[in-house]
């Protein structure tokens, strides 16, 4: 309950520590029945990068204000959200939750669809479909209804280059794939939180 610089970086080392000897063994197995095992490993360990996003986007992980917003954007990128229009709409969730039509961070809608929420969002399909649309629009200077009731003024050119670099990102990992004839650039970024989310 207490925030401690010491702690949080033994945990954070501890998690990346995880994910990148994961992600050795994982590409080591590519190409072998041995791959289904070590890419889900890999990609549970990936996928919970939203836990830590959210602890670090509430500053209760370190003591230090700039380590908390440092891996706030590097968990915000590894789980593909968007960091700067996320900061304020978790803002404004905790603000008015569950509120209809004004809480954007609402998992489970009423009525409640099944269906979505035990094997879409199971797997992350509704999220990250719904923020790939977000960081397009965005990425093209359009304001969404989030951006535009959430995020403030001074802080939308952020979110827009932020938004044009994941796009860039992306880009860039499926033309590399296409290149180099494999998927495998894209089993080790964004993808996991589709095949990782399971457990998460």
């Amino acid at each position: 309950m207490k925030r401690s610089n010491l702690k949080a970086w033994i945990h954070t080392s501890i998690y990346f520590l995880a994910l990148i000897i994961s992600g050795y063994f994982a590409y080591l197995s590519w190409g072998t029945w041995w791959s289904i095992l070590a890419f889900f490993v890999y990609g549970t360990i990936y996928a919970n990068s939203n836990s830590r996003w959210h602890e670090y986007g509430h500053k209760t992980f370190f003591k230090s204000k700039f380590l908390n917003d440092l891996f706030y954007e590097v968990s915000s990128f590894l789980h593909y959200l968007e960091s700067v229009s996320w900061r304020w709409s978790h803002h404004h969730h905790h603000s008015r939750t569950i509120h209809q039509g004004i809480d954007y961070e609402i998992q489970v809608s009423r009525p409640s669809k099944p269906f979505s929420l035990f094997f879409l969002e199971c797997f992350k399909f509704g999220l990250l479909w719904a923020e790939f649309k977000k960081i397009f629009l965005h990425s093209l200077g359009v304001m969404t209804p989030l951006a535009l009731d959430c995020v403030p003024e001074k802080n939308r050119k952020a979110m827009i280059w932020n938004s044009r670099f994941l796009m860039f990102t992306k880009i860039f990992l499926i033309t590399w794939s296409i290149y180099i004839h494999s998927f495998l650039p894209l089993m080790f970024i964004f993808t996991p939180n589709i095949y990782g989310s399971f457990f998460l």
